[in-house]
Parts: structure tokens; C-alpha cells; sequence
């Protein structure tokens, strides 16, 4: 999905180290000179770099519009690439899945599922990044309502269906 990120994650290494995160500078948040969200900018002038698309868990508490998000809990790109864990079977990643998946769960629980704008949100409990969103009418039923079903009605305002699919698991399911 494009929930990047949930709060102020620790990598790998700094898990490993037992380290809190530090506060992510520019680099990590720049997307080739996106504009940012000027509400968000306006109440962080020292931290204007966080109010652009490529921090949506952050961003979200600005926005005045309801968006839909589709993120998986355990999102491969981010805990893989991103947060540079090693592509390994060991127990330390394995715990490192699990921890990405409690701060993912905990900043879509704030951001998106207690939002009052009417936001909606496709969340199941993968260890993927968008190989399961890719068809939506096709994907993981979550409350007996696909991805694809949820958005559209959502979308259109029908409201015959739930429009917040959260599977709150703490371990990968899919």
C-alpha cells in the first residue's frame, strides 16, 4: 500500500540494538519534490517535510477530505527495503515483523479507523505490499467484504457496506 509510515518505526538495526527511532529527516520523506499538505506545514514549520504524501501515517491527522487506505499490516517493501530488515528466517526477524506490525496496527487504529471524516480503510493481516490489492474484487474477504466492494461502495456513497475491513491479527495470515 502507500501508508508510509506508520509513525516513527525503528529499522532493523536500531531494533536490534534495543534503540528508539530517531526522528526520520527529509531524506526519508522526500518524494521527488512532492508539495505538502500546507495545515500540516503551517502547524510544523521546523517539520514541513513530514506533511507531504510519502508520510501519510503522519499526514492523515491534517487532512479534511475521507480517503480510503489499503495497506497490508505487514507491509514487505516497507519492513524489507525500507526499514532494511535482512530477507532471512530467523527468530530477530521474525520478532521484527511482528513489532512493524504492532506500529502499523496502532497508527491505522489512530489515523484511519478512530477518523470521524468518514474515511475508509482495506487492512488484512499480510505479509505482502500490493500483490494482494491488486485485484480488489478478488481479494482477501475481510467481514465478508472484498477490497474492491468495500471501495466502491464507499466511493459512491451507497453505504450497504462496511467501509473499515480491519483484520486485527498480530501475526501474518496471508
Amino acid at each position: 500500500g502507500g501508508y508510509f509510515f506508520p509513525g516513527n518505526p525503528s529499522t532493523y538495526a536500531e531494533f536490534m540494538k534495543n534503540e528508539t527511532a530517531p526522528p526520520r529527516g527529509p531524506e526519508l520523506y522526500d518524494l521527488y519534490n512532492s508539495t505538502v499538505n500546507r495545515a500540516c506545514s503551517d502547524a510544523n514549520p521546523a517539520n514541513g517535510y513530514r506533511c507531504g504524501p510519502a508520510n501519510v501515517g503522519y499526514l492523515m491527522q491534517y487532512l479534511q477530505t475521507p480517503v480510503y487506505v489499503a495497506e497490508n499490516q505487514f507491509d514487505y517493501e516497507q519492513i524489507f527495503d525500507e526499514m532494511q530488515c535482512p530477507k532471512e528466517q530467523t527468530k530477530e526477524v521474525e520478532e521484527y515483523v511482528l513489532y512493524y506490525g504492532s506500529v502499523m496496527r496502532a497508527s491505522i487504529e489512530k489515523r484511519v479507523v478512530a477518523s470521524v471524516l468518514g474515511d475508509g480503510l482495506y487492512f488484512p493481516s499480510c505479509l505482502q505490499h500490493t500483490e494482494n490489492l491488486n485485484k480488489p474484487f478478488n481479494s482477501k474477504l475481510i467481514n465478508n467484504t472484498s477490497y474492491g466492494d468495500s471501495l466502491a461502495d464507499w466511493f459512491f456513497g451507497k453505504n450497504h457496506l462496511p467501509h473499515i475491513l480491519f483484520q486485527n491479527s498480530t501475526v501474518p495470515t496471508c
